[in-house]
């Protein structure tokens, strides 16, 4: 379940979320976490290119 708060901190993070933490369902997590995958992986591409320069 190390995934599931991995996304909750990011979605409350990007989203300012206003559901209360302990409230969140897995399904919550999934509708506004998974928008930012593609953005999220496309920092982690520029992170890796950087380190190599």
């Amino acid at each position: 379940m190390a995934w599931a708060a991995h996304q909750m901190r990011q979605v409350y993070t990007d989203y300012h979320v206003g559901i209360d933490p302990r409230d969140i369902t897995l399904d919550e997590i999934r509708f506004f976490y998974m928008p930012l995958v593609e953005s999220l992986c496309e920092l982690q591409r520029q992170a890796q290119k950087a380190k190599k320069r």
